[in-house]
């Protein structure tokens, strides 16, 4: 009887472990992280687990300048689509909004536990990079 505890108890391990590993999630990448412009939020990535599977959204607010400084003027979200971790990289496509039917690529990369680097491939001529950092 103990024998077969041990190979049931090892097979449960061996599938949590194969489980954890094919979604490639781990509390590292978790979270909320934002990026700042003149220190008003610019992008906030939310990247959750909650299905198992990687997932979350991304906000763009547009920043302007004002006699009194940067302002947020507008926001734009986004439900991450095809999230998916490629090597080092967690990649996912979006939207554009605004009517357009335009699909972004971008990509995070985990620089350590609270940084991460945001890079958008196709969003304008030489593409888009933000350093953001873990607020949640």
């Amino acid at each position: 009887m103990k024998a077969r505890d041990f190979v049931i108890a090892c097979a449960a391990f061996a599938f949590t472990a194969v489980a954890g590993a094919a979604t490639g999630v781990n509390s590292n990448w978790v979270g909320v992280w934002q990026g700042r412009l003149g220190g008003v939020p610019s992008v906030e990535l939310t990247i959750g687990n909650d299905a198992g599977q990687v997932d979350g959204t991304i906000v763009f607010h547009r920043v302007i300048k004002t006699a009194d400084g940067p302002r947020s003027d507008s926001t734009e979200p986004h439900t991450l689509i095809h999230p998916h971790f490629d090597g080092t990289k967690l990649v996912f496509q979006i939207v554009r909004g605004n009517g357009s039917d335009e699909v972004l690529n971008m990509a995070v990369e985990l620089n350590s536990a609270a940084s991460l680097t945001f890079h958008c491939s196709n969003c304008g001529a030489a593409g888009t990079t933000a350093d953001l950092e873990k607020v949640q």
